[in-house]
């Protein structure tokens, strides 16, 4: 009679070995060592330069989550290191392309293809859960990915986190009417500026550390930041008595993570899989945190004296008149933009019978 054991063990190094141990019933030991991996994989280390600050919770604060747990989702195969050195914004795609960055934590809205920001937030567009179903179940991501590399940049991108949306902004005068908006000087960027801009508002974008000081000297009488969380972190209610809802220019957005292509296409199976899953679970945990944290934050500004105030009905209708022009005109001079619009508002169009009849108004 023989008897065959098999033992996994680790041997000079070489991890995964089957050890195959064939012995009879009278006579010798037969061995016989057959390897079931003949390398290890490789360890890496991802360099990734993070954006946001990590004080900046729901915004900042996704990347972190993951370089917590990556390295036991990944069997000890990937970990990350942060990359602090300073680097303008609109420069991370192409240096992350160019391989002088592995990889980059930010936002799609920052980058110099104009269609990008589309992949960051969209004025009066949909909340997380529809942005996140045509992103992931729609042609979201395949656009994405086709509209960097159809502009000549060399990375594969990851969508990693999901955000609530901002306010409407801090201004410290009442918004009664369209009318006000009329002369009035204020921090706003991106597609939301030229829709406000119609309607007489001088707009200007400047870096969120200086807004508190331009509302000291004079130079905004109101502005837009972010979540009520990450506004905290500004002291907005010493300078404007009013913040209004709902930020109607990003109602939500999504961050990204880029990693350069050859760096992405040289890790394993097992790696890549670890980093995508990981920039998952930590959309739906931050969408989760990001909204649970938002109402103590207005509540305390309340207690500062702020009013807290939703635009009035007629208001949001003549911005988002102004917004739809908006929207045609980037359409119309832009390729790419229109394409990808033109599948969400497809996408939209669908789900919007979900929307209408699923579930309960907002308000």
């Amino acid at each position: 009679m023989k008897k065959l054991i098999f033992v996994c063990l680790r041997i000079a190094g070489i991890s995964g070995l089957l050890l195959i141990i064939n012995i009879t019933a009278m006579a010798h030991e037969k061995v016989v060592i057959v390897p079931l991996n003949s390398t290890e994989t490789k360890k890496k280390v991802l360099n990734v330069k993070p954006v946001f600050s990590s004080s900046f919770e729901g915004l900042g604060t996704p990347i972190y989550w993951i370089d917590d747990r990556i390295e036991t989702l990944s069997n000890g195969s990937v970990s990350i290191k942060f990359d602090n050195t300073s680097v303008a914004t609109d420069q991370l795609l192409p240096m992350v392309s160019a391989g002088s960055l592995e990889s980059a934590y930010g936002w799609a809205g920052y980058h110099s293809i104009p269609a990008a920001v589309l992949f960051g937030c969209i004025p009066f567009g949909p909340e997380v859960i529809e942005f996140l179903a045509w992103v992931w179940h729609g042609n979201g991501l395949t656009l994405w990915q086709e509209l960097y590399d159809s502009n000549g940049y060399n990375v594969k991108v990851l969508p990693c986190g999901a955000v609530t949306g901002e306010t409407g902004g801090w201004y410290e005068q009442p918004i009664d009417s369209v009318n006000d908006f009329s002369g009035l000087k204020m921090r706003v960027c991106g597609l939301g500026a030229l829709a406000l801009q119609k309607l007489g508002a001088i707009t200007t974008c400047f870096s969120g550390s200086e807004i508190i000081s331009k509302f000291q000297d004079g130079s905004i009488d109101a502005a837009e930041f972010s979540a009520p969380a990450i506004d905290s972190l500004k002291d907005f209610p010493s300078v404007a008595s009013y913040n209004y809802f709902p930020g109607w220019h990003q109602p939500s957005f999504i961050l990204e993570l880029l990693v350069n292509k050859d760096v992405w296409n040289n890790l394993t199976a097992h790696q890549q899989m670890a980093i995508d899953m990981s920039c998952r679970a930590v959309t739906a945990e931050n969408m989760s945190y990001s909204e649970s944290i938002q109402a103590q934050y207005i509540i305390d500004n309340a207690m500062q004296g702020v009013e807290n105030r939703y635009f009035p009905d007629a208001v949001l209708t003549a911005i988002e008149t102004e917004m739809s022009t908006v929207m045609d005109e980037q359409r119309a001079a832009n390729t790419d933009f229109d394409k990808i619009y033109t599948d969400y508002l497809n996408f939209h169009n669908t789900y919007k019978t979900w929307l209408d009849l699923g579930f309960n108004p907002r308000r």
